[in-house]
């Protein structure tokens, strides 16, 4: 496993890797890069940038959804969710089969170590209110923002 830091315009981002899979991109992991940078981990923070930029509507990097069928389903489902969209942690639990879980769907979402590859700032409490968010709810509305600015360009 590598693992690469890449400094963005909203703070440093983590990328680790095999040789193969995005393993995680964790956001404001400020852990040195501990080896040279391999070729994924470096498309990766390309594509990162380009997302922050409003370039890119959403990365495209190898990665496998790991976890039990109903964690699988939760992720699946926040990754079909539209660039600028958002879903209400109800919403997700019955995409995934599961009406009533929303609360463990929230638990899927704080386990999320795949920023941007598994959009989960685009879930959202049923209200509206943005909810918890591993970079922070500041960021989760900043990230909302953006994405709502950038939608139809």
């Amino acid at each position: 496993m590598s693992h690469y830091r890449h400094d963005t315009v909203h703070g440093p981002v983590g990328i680790e890797t095999d040789d193969h899979e995005i393993l995680a991109i964790k956001v404001g992991d400020t852990r040195p890069t501990t080896d040279p940078a391999v070729p994924l981990a470096v498309e990766a923070a390309r594509q990162i940038d380009e997302f922050y930029a409003g370039k890119r509507k959403r990365l495209d990097l190898p990665f496998t959804i790991e976890g039990t069928e109903f964690q699988k389903r939760v992720v699946i489902a926040v990754t079909r969710i539209p660039y600028g969209e958002t879903r209400s942690y109800a919403e997700i639990a019955r995409a995934a089969g599961h009406p009533n879980a929303f609360r463990a769907v929230g638990s899927v979402m704080a386990a999320n170590e795949m920023h941007l590859l598994v959009p989960c700032h685009r879930v959202v409490k049923s209200g509206g209110a943005t909810g918890l968010y591993g970079g922070g709810e500041s960021f989760k509305e900043m990230l909302l923002a953006f994405e709502a600015e950038h939608r139809d360009r």
